[in-house]
């Protein structure tokens, strides 16, 4: 290989060398920080209807429910809530992907509480193919912990009762929610020390080419 091939290779091993190191402060900084605020709201009390009668709007709540009876289904479909992706999930398919999150009510301790639309959603297990997208959502009864932000009384629910605009909302218990948010931290951090380490070596192996063939 000529040597102006082999400077060439130097110059990319030190690219992905440091593109590597990026990605392994951005996880081991941006990204555990974000788990850590997700554990942070994870520890928040729930709170019950009552409670959030007591906050004025634009204040964080926590809530565990369940999804009622009272939300319609989607036809031929089990979901209240869902996502969709096409069969075959390509790059051309993602404009294809669809989300059906609509005003939302859930019971919490027996009383209602509504959802505003567009709710982003994490976590739901229920998956059924139809056609050629498969569905991943939310059906009657599902347990689901809502963390958000309490709207303003000129904003209320459908039948008047309290509403929440979502940050996020994730299938299952609270005990669920906290281990998901905890095993991110984990996982992230992982992450950010291996993308780290692939940079040193090819930093190392960078320097080798550079001294052994180049110089």
């Amino acid at each position: 290989m000529s040597k102006p091939s082999l400077t060439a290779v130097v110059w990319i091993f030190a690219a992905v060398g440091l593109a590597f190191g990026g990605l392994g402060v951005f996880f081991l900084t941006v990204g555990v920080n974000w788990a850590k605020a997700r554990v942070d709201a994870a520890e928040m009390p729930l709170l019950t209807v009552e409670d959030l009668t007591q906050k004025d709007p634009g204040a964080k709540v926590l809530l565990e429910g369940f999804i009622t009876a009272d939300n319609p289904t989607e036809a031929d479909l089990p979901f209240v809530a869902y996502t969709a992706s096409p069969r075959y999930d390509s790059a051309s398919d993602r404009a294809s992907q669809r989300r059906h999150m609509p005003a939302l009510q859930i019971s919490v301790n027996g009383e209602k509480v509504w959802l505003a639309p567009g709710y982003p959603l994490y976590g739901a297990e229920h998956t059924r193919q139809q056609g050629s997208y498969r569905y991943r959502g939310l059906m009657v009864e599902d347990r689901l912990v809502v963390h958000g932000v309490l709207m303003a009384p000129e904003q209320p629910g459908v039948d008047g009762g309290p509403r929440v605009k979502a940050q996020s909302s994730v299938a299952g218990t609270y005990d669920d929610y906290i281990n998901q948010a905890q095993s991110g931290i984990g996982l992230l951090r992982w992450m950010g020390f291996a993308f780290l380490g692939a940079s040193g070596l090819v930093l190392i192996l960078d320097r080798v080419v550079y001294v052994v063939l180049v110089r």
